[in-house]
């Protein structure tokens, strides 16, 4: 992958396989996530084993879903799910108590909401489904072919999902 830049910066690109690489892949790997995130802001993240077909057909399904009117993308807002799933506007997130100028949908696997309680772990009230919006609607349903490769990648059965939920 040629190197990307953003306003003549280059993006940083991460190597989510170097967690295979045990302990020195894991910390190198931290480093350099810390790094982006504070210094950059975002980054690439390539080795996550999506090949570029089903990676294009999600950026694709993206363009679709950010060429919505913006009331309609307001109506699956993140505030209105306690899985943190949803369309955040930009202005709407915080960092260092500043706006955040990024829109953003988060996605993930669709699952069954566990129910809080006793021994329940916090982690646990991230299971749960995606919103859709009216536009997109049969997404509810099922899933778009598209992200599914994204949402298998992010199921706990899935051995990099599990390396990564522990970063």
């Amino acid at each position: 992958m040629a190197q990307p830049t953003h306003n003549g910066q280059r993006i940083p690109v991460l190597d989510i396989s170097c967690l295979d690489a045990g302990a020195p892949g894991h910390a190198s790997f931290l480093a350099d996530l810390g790094a982006a995130a504070r210094d950059f802001g975002f980054f690439y993240l390539v080795g996550h084993g999506l090949n570029p077909s089903a990676a294009g057909q999600l950026a694709a399904f993206a363009r679709r879903f950010f060429a919505l009117p913006e009331a309609e993308k307001r109506t699956i807002e993140m505030v209105n799910a306690a899985n943190f799933r949803g369309y955040t506007r930009p202005g709407w997130e915080r960092t260092r108590g500043e706006a955040d100028w990024r829109e953003q949908l988060d996605i993930g696997p669709e699952r069954t909401p566990v129910p809080p309680g006793p021994g329940t772990p916090p982690w646990a009230r991230l299971h749960g489904p995606n919103q859709w919006p009216e536009g997109l609607r049969s997404c509810a349903k099922r899933p778009p072919s598209s992200t599914r490769p994204y949402q298998s990648r992010c199921c706990a059965s899935d051995p990099s999902s599990r390396r990564a939920s522990r970063i």
